[in-house]
């Protein structure tokens, strides 16, 4: 009876390969190929982006509502070990390749060993979501379509492990052969999720989920009153009301992507209060052409090539047509990356008029505006952009429009 047995499985075991083969393995392993050569060439996009083109170009869908490349690819959470993500990413689908190239050599089963790995990307864009979502309130739809590859990729090798397992060991019985261990491969998924769930939380971490904080500037006392504009200055510029009572100053520059963030939430905040905040505006152009503090990193294109430039513009609008200034400066950061200073001078020119736009930014009051603000920027220690000071500092770490309205409800006092 029990030889009869062992002859029915040993001959079942043959048809349900091939059956099983039929049905999925075809597909799965189709499937999983597919995913990673899609993961392959928008990482290799992204890790483009991140290193050879920093906010110079601009891809497509970084456009959408609430999206931000240049914002997402260039925070703190972009980064691991001080390297960008897609490096990383670089380094996890070789080694995919070299695990499906020697499959049959290694003493992990394959399955296993493919769970291991691939639990790490996955858990890493679960962290990226809530980082860029939740906290920073803006994504990049390529990293998205990466990050869902990767969880797809995950799913898809789950169910190819546990698949390929259940027919090693009816392979192994039918062969009288000992069964699988599973104290190697328990060992092995344990490690990369140790890995992965070590990886939430420095993601969480990076990403600042503790929110924004208020860091006083050393030896200054109250830095909204060094660096608001005096009553007689002669090239102001202010967002403002008659009414406005609490006021703050922001440093920034036309060709930052943080920037550009930050100041479409202070549009909001100003338009949504138009008299309770007063908004005084300086620049810190990024760019070692004009300012000392700037290092020239070589880098070629640079990103903040025209950073200099441009601020002479938005400047000159300003002194030619202070009303025209606060809609000017968004349009610049509405073009970039990419804005040449030849573009933002032809625009000047169509709102003012070719001769007075020309005879603004010639004078030395543009010049010397620039030089005050530079000097300022120095005094008060802004290493980074965009800076918000407050009267007790200034604020640090990352920030939603939410947060960024209660910390200004709670921080600013009246104008005396």
């Amino acid at each position: 009876m029990l030889s009869i047995e062992t002859n029915l499985l040993c001959s079942a075991v043959p048809s349900m390969e091939i059956a099983d083969k039929k049905k999925r393995p075809i597909i799965v392993p189709s499937l999983m190929i597919t995913l990673w050569v899609i993961g392959c060439l928008i990482n290799l996009i992204l890790l483009a982006k991140a290193i050879a083109f920093p906010g110079v170009v601009a891809l497509p869908g970084c456009s959408l509502e609430h999206s931000g490349c240049d914002e997402v690819l260039s925070s703190a959470a972009s980064r691991l070990a001080g390297l960008p993500l897609p490096v990383w990413g670089a380094l996890f689908y070789t080694f995919l390749a070299v695990i499906f190239g020697l499959a049959r050599r290694l003493p992990i089963p394959f399955g296993d060993l493919l769970c291991a790995v691939a639990i790490v990307p996955a858990v890493a864009s679960a962290a990226w979501l809530v980082v860029a979502m939740r906290i920073q309130a803006h994504y990049c739809p390529w990293c998205l379509a990466l990050h869902g590859a990767n969880v797809a990729l995950f799913l898809l090798v789950c169910y190819q492990a546990q698949s390929s397992w259940d027919k090693e060991q009816l392979r192994r019985k039918a062969a009288a052969a000992p069964p699988l261990s599973r104290r190697l491969a328990v060992i092995t998924i344990a490690s990369g999720t140790t890995l992965a769930i070590s990886q939430l939380f420095l993601f969480l971490a990076l990403g600042g989920s503790a929110g924004p904080t208020i860091q006083a500037v050393v030896g200054v006392e109250d830095p909204v009153s060094t660096a608001a504009f005096a009553k007689d200055e002669k090239l102001p510029t202010i967002l403002v009301s008659t009414n406005a009572k609490r006021q703050l100053v922001v440093f920034t520059c036309p060709t930052c992507p943080h920037c550009r963030r930050v100041w479409r939430m202070l549009e909001e905040i100003q338009t949504e209060h138009p008299d309770v905040y007063v908004i005084h505006v300086r620049f810190s152009p990024l760019s070692a052409k004009c300012n000392p503090a700037v290092k020239d990193t070589g880098q070629s294109p640079s990103p903040h090539a025209e950073a200099c430039e441009l601020t002479r513009v938005a400047l000159a609008v300003a002194l030619a047509k202070p009303d025209e200034f606060k809609d000017f400066l968004s349009w610049l950061y509405e073009h970039q990356p990419g804005l040449s200073e030849e573009q933002a001078r032809a625009e000047a020119e169509r709102r003012l008029g070719g001769e007075k736009f020309r005879s603004c930014l010639a004078s030395e009051t543009v010049e010397n505006r620039l030089g005050r603000d530079i000097q300022l920027s120095t005094e008060l220690h802004i290493t980074s952009l965009p800076a918000l000071l407050l009267p007790a500092g200034r604020i640090a770490g990352p920030y939603t429009p939410e947060q960024l309205r209660q910390l200004l409800q709670d921080n600013l006092a009246p104008v005396q």
